[in-house]
């Protein structure tokens, strides 16, 4: 017997009991055999098994930075590093000898012959000398493209982004110095880069700059990647596109090259269809349950269950995941499931740290199934009961699980402390998108 399609207005989870109480069958034995190849079935598409990191898209989270942000958490970084443009350089029977007179900055720019640098600008001074002795001293700056990539440790499930100094190009440089400028004579200008570039790639390698880690979820089989980086000039920012070995529907991914807000130094950028596949894994390693005996309790045996195939970010903008979850009664002489939608509704912790999930109401939307006789008086209430303790386990235990998985803590920076507060938290049908801002502090333990 197919119920018909019920309003869709907010019920207490104890209507759920009373829709499987309310509805009779003939042949029991038939329907619990019926409900229960469903049941499985529909687990069965739930459970797949963890897939190979892919190497491409799509990408199903994206870490952002602008150049604020760029700046913020590799400058110290970049200072303490040795600056690749110091030192002497020899030029037929004079040399100069140049030395940083300001902090480097970060910028991006549009260089079609590499793509994925960074720009690295600074000052020096400059001293002019012939056969050893000083001559002149005078003043530049300087732009150097060097290439960032990223190295990929899939055992950990830690991504660590490297400047490759070794690979380091002069991309612009003004110098005056005794009466001579780079702006006069464009040819020993162009000379002197030459020599620079051969010299710095010569003298330095690879600086590791940021590290990020793997989110940890459930036993710690799920990994991911930042696989690939690309560099936007005209929105200010650069982004990790980052892949995972869950498996995910054909429509997934996400769109790099979106601006960021005004202000926001940070962001993090989820597919909203991701936390789908993170709950199946979930449930498929026993972190949320699946099965549920009488008492609403969970029970690998009971004859209740949940099953979830639908998760998508809010259509309309409310900061909330839209869900669709199945109650079933698969044994023990009346069977029969109920679809029910729920949201779980995002919202940034009181602390700013991070964002919490509360689940709402559910709206009970159809259901099938069969009844007997004894089910009505007092055994109705028992069912009552055990449906409302069901979802309100299986609701805890959904709220736990996605809140904990996102893991801001896995971005470090090698001898520094990263304070991260979430400013904003936004929502639509394919993204999920929080904006951080952030200090980075010396870690007063690091070299310990």
């Amino acid at each position: 017997m197919v119920w018909s399609t019920w309003p869709r207005i907010a019920l207490p989870a104890a209507a759920l009991g009373l829709a499987l109480a309310g509805c009779r069958g003939g042949d029991l034995e038939n329907d619990c055999d019926r409900q229960s190849r469903q049941f499985s079935e529909q687990v069965e598409e739930e459970t797949k098994p963890l897939v190979e990191i892919p190497e491409e898209p799509p990408f199903m989270v994206a870490f952002q930075l602008t150049e604020e942000g760029v700046n913020r958490l590799l400058g110290q970084k970049v200072n303490e590093s040795d600056i690749p443009f110091t030192g002497d350089l020899p030029f037929g029977p004079a040399g100069f000898s140049f030395t940083p007179e300001s902090e480097p900055t970060i910028k991006f720019a549009d260089l079609p012959r590499c793509p994925n640098c960074l720009v690295l600008n600074l000052e020096f001074e400059v001293q002019l000398s012939n056969a050893g002795e000083p001559i002149s001293t005078g003043f530049g700056a300087v732009d150097l493209a060097i290439p960032m990539e990223l190295v990929a440790d899939e055992a950990t499930g830690t991504t660590t982004l490297v400047a490759d100094y070794g690979q380091v190009v002069v991309d612009e440089m003004d110098l005056s110095v005794y009466g001579f400028s780079t702006d006069d004579n464009k040819q020993y200008g162009g000379a002197i880069q030459i020599l620079l570039t051969e010299r710095l790639q010569e003298e330095f390698g690879q600086v590791e700059l940021l590290s990020i880690g793997s989110w940890q979820i459930g036993d710690g089989n799920v990994r991911l990647l930042a696989r690939e980086l690309q560099v936007f000039p005209e929105h200010g920012k650069l982004a990790l596109g980052m892949t995972t070995n869950l498996p995910l529907p054909e429509a997934a991914g996400l769109f790099l090259d979106q601006p960021l807000p005004d202000d926001v130094p940070m962001a993090v950028t989820f597919d909203s269809r991701l936390f789908l596949a993170m709950t199946h894994q979930m449930m498929a390693e026993g972190q949320i349950a699946r099965r549920y005996n009488d008492s609403g309790n969970p029970d690998s045996r009971g004859d209740n269950a949940v099953t979830i195939d639908t998760m998508v970010g809010n259509a309309n903008g409310a900061s909330q995941l839209d869900s669709e979850f199945n109650v079933w009664r698969i044994d023990d002489g009346y069977c029969g499931n109920v679809r029910a939608a729920m949201p779980l509704t995002l919202e940034i912790t009181e602390s700013r740290k991070g964002f919490t999930v509360a689940a709402g109401g559910a709206t009970l939307l159809e259901g099938e199934g069969s009844g007997v006789e004894a089910l009505q008086g007092e055994y109705a209430a028992d069912l009552r009961e055990q449906s409302e303790d069901l979802i309100t386990n299986f609701q805890g235990s959904l709220e736990s699980a996605i809140g904990t998985t996102i893991n801001y803590d896995a971005f470090d920076v090698e001898g520094s402390v990263i304070v991260i507060d979430v400013v904003d938290l936004t929502v639509s049908t394919g993204e999920v998108n929080s904006y951080l801002d952030f200090q980075v502090y010396e870690d007063p333990e690091a070299g310990e």
